[in-house]
């Protein structure tokens, strides 16, 4: 089984605090952990396990093309709390390594509840050494403990992988 450690997150600037200080760190996990999600999905070549975001209050997941490739099937999602749920298939881009996967209803009857969605910064603005954080599903953090992986980082490189890579594809 593949696993996809985190995901990692361009925060809003009314969120990304400077690196500085513990609290710091503290207000930006507290303001995004009920944005991430754990999945599992049996891809072609076997299960898969990493994390991802919500997008949308209605259940819309950014995650990662290597997590749910096309054609995954038994798709599972986590959220803190720890809650269940099923999940599918919107759309997938294989050249840009993300897939697009919706939360489903327990059944017709059951409304899901709102979703946080994460709120993400401009990307054009990010430089060099700017403070970087990672929120996940770390061998297996919120799946088993329903505590997500965190954290805190440095942006070593800026670039764009034109081509696909060995360990993008499944």
């Amino acid at each position: 089984m593949k696993t996809t450690a985190a995901l990692l997150l361009l925060l809003s600037p009314a969120i990304a605090w400077a690196q500085g200080t513990e609290e710091n760190h503290r207000k930006v996990y507290d303001a995004t952990v009920d944005s991430v999600v754990a999945i599992r999905a049996m891809a072609p070549l076997g299960e898969r396990s990493g994390s991802g975001v919500f997008l949308t209050k209605e259940g819309l997941i950014l995650t990662n093309y290597s997590v749910a490739p096309e054609g995954s099937t038994k798709i599972r999602i986590w959220t803190k709390g720890p809650r269940e749920y099923a999940g599918e298939i919107v759309a997938s881009s294989k050249r840009d390594e993300v897939t697009l996967v919706k939360v489903l209803p327990k059944d017709a009857k059951t409304a899901l509840p709102a979703f946080k969605p994460v709120a993400f910064g401009d990307s054009s603005k990010v430089q060099q050494g700017d403070v970087s954080y990672t929120l996940g599903n770390a061998s297996n953090s919120l799946i088993n403990d329903d505590s997500p992986s965190f954290n805190v980082g440095v942006i070593s490189a800026m670039y764009r992988l034109h081509k696909e890579r060995a360990t993008s594809t499944y």
